[in-house]
């Protein structure tokens, strides 16, 4: 058996300065087509507004599907 030391440091999500961001930009994050990601929230009941997606809806989208993962991990 191998033991690893590792330690991975997280960030924590809720004081991170979120910015202004398009469906696709979000899409990308999770590595899924914009339509995919629009299903994923209709399903979760979140309506995403046409254009720019303001922070406070990026943080519900984020709280919805999970934070991305470049937002778990810190190097």
């Amino acid at each position: 058996m191998l033991a690893l030391n590792t330690q991975l440091h997280y960030m924590n999500p809720s004081k991170l300065q979120l910015q202004p961001k398009t469906q696709q930009q979000i899409a990308e994050e999770y590595g899924i087509h914009r339509n995919t990601l629009q299903r994923r929230l209709r399903k979760e009941g979140i309506k995403l507004p046409n254009g720019v997606i303001l922070p406070t809806d990026v943080k519900k989208i984020y709280d919805a599907l999970g934070w991305p993962e470049k937002y778990n991990k810190g190097n």
